[in-house]
C-alpha cells in the first residue's frame, strides 16, 4: 500500500511541475516580444538569471531566462536579445552570427 501512495504521489507531483512550467511558457513567454542590446546579465536571488539592455528605442528591457539551456552563459555584453510575441524561440545576436535557443520544460522543447 506504501508503494502504491508513493509512486500516486510522484506521478502528481511530476504532473503539476509540468503544469507549472507550462503555464509559465503560455501565459508569460509567449506573449513576450523584445528586442535589445544587452548591457548587463546577473543572477537574481532564487537564482533566476536575468539578462537586461536597451532597445533602439531607448526603452530598458529584461529578459529572464528561464527554461534555455546555455543562452545565459552563451551571451555577452553587446549582443542582441531577440524574442517575436507568439513565438518560444529566443534569439542571441552576435557580430558574426545568429543563435536561437530553444524552450524546455521537464527537458522537451515547447514548439
Amino acid at each position: 500500500m506504501p508503494k502504491i501512495v508513493l509512486a500516486l504521489y510522484t506521478t502528481l507531483c511530476l504532473a503539476a511541475c509540468g503544469d507549472t512550467c507550462m503555464k509559465f511558457v503560455n501565459t508569460e513567454l509567449r506573449p513576450q516580444s523584445f528586442h535589445f542590446a544587452m548591457k548587463e546579465k546577473h543572477i537574481e536571488q532564487v537564482k533566476v538569471k536575468v539578462m537586461s539592455g536597451k532597445s533602439k528605442a531607448g526603452q530598458e528591457e529584461m529578459f529572464k531566462v528561464i527554461g534555455f539551456r546555455d543562452l545565459y552563459e552563451a551571451a555577452e555584453v553587446g549582443d542582441t536579445i531577440s524574442k517575436i510575441a507568439g513565438e518560444t524561440f529566443v534569439h542571441l545576436i552576435k557580430r558574426d552570427t545568429t543563435l536561437a535557443f530553444k524552450c524546455y520544460c521537464n527537458g522537451e522543447v515547447v514548439y
